[in-house]
This record gives C-alpha cells, structure tokens and sequence, in this order.
C-alpha cells in the first residue's frame, strides 16, 4: 500500500496523521501477517483529475505473507478507503503480489471506489465527486 503526503488540493499532510496512519497499517497488516516494513520514498502517479504528472513524498508499507484471503482483501480495501479519507487523498495505491494467486493492482479512492488494472486495463474517469471528512 502506498500512502501520499499531500492532500488532493496539494497541501501537506500534517506529520501526525501520516504516523497515525502508518500504524494503522501496521495493526492490519498484522492480523494476517507476521510483519512487514514501511519506507519514505519519493512517489509519482498521473492524477485521477487532472490527468498531470505528480510527484509527491509517500509512505509504502510492505506485508509477507504466503497467502491473503479474500475477506483479508476485502479489509485491506477498506483500510485503504480510510487512509484516503482520513488523508484526504485522491485515492491510495493498494497492491497484491501472489505466486497462486493473480496479481491485483488498483487505487481505492475516499469512497471506496476500487480502480483495478491488469495487463490491458484503461482507466477513464467520467465525473469525480469531492468528498473530505468533517
């Protein structure tokens, strides 16, 4: 899972929120793994909006585990959910790399809406509608 730094409107994300969120991660992760790791990186993704290039500070947060079930997906879809929400994030990066099972690439926004891609995806957004937590 990859977490940005700054909110949809460019603004940074206050540190504290950035941390609170990683642990989040973490405590998920956990229910069905024995670790994992988060890192800093520099992170870049073309805009659901706009359609530009943006680069931005992100956290990634890795999980080991030899297999995921589909309701542990279905938690990690929802704990992306929250991280954009609570970020006030386009949408979150979420990732599932299996050796039996098939590979899922996707963005989860703030109100769920799950974006996979495979091989031969396109993805064209027709309407967004801004939501911020109050």
């Amino acid at each position: 899972m990859s977490i940005g730094h700054r909110r949809a409107d460019g603004g940074p994300v206050p540190l504290y929120k950035i941390l609170a969120m990683e642990q989040d991660c973490k405590d998920v992760f956990c229910t069905f793994s024995i670790g994992g790791m988060t890192t800093a990186l520099e992170g870049f993704y073309k805009s659901i909006k706009s359609g530009l290039l943006l680069d931005e500070p992100c956290s990634v947060i890795l999980s080991a585990t030899l297999d995921i079930s589909d309701a542990d997906w279905q938690k990690l879809i929802a704990l992306a959910s929250r991280a954009a929400t609570q970020l006030q994030q386009e949408s979150v990066f979420l990732a599932r790399f299996g050796f039996g099972r098939e590979s899922k690439l996707c963005l989860v926004s703030r109100d769920g809406v799950l974006l996979e891609y495979d091989k031969s995806s396109r993805v064209q957004v027709t309407s967004w509608e801004e939501k911020y937590a109050s």
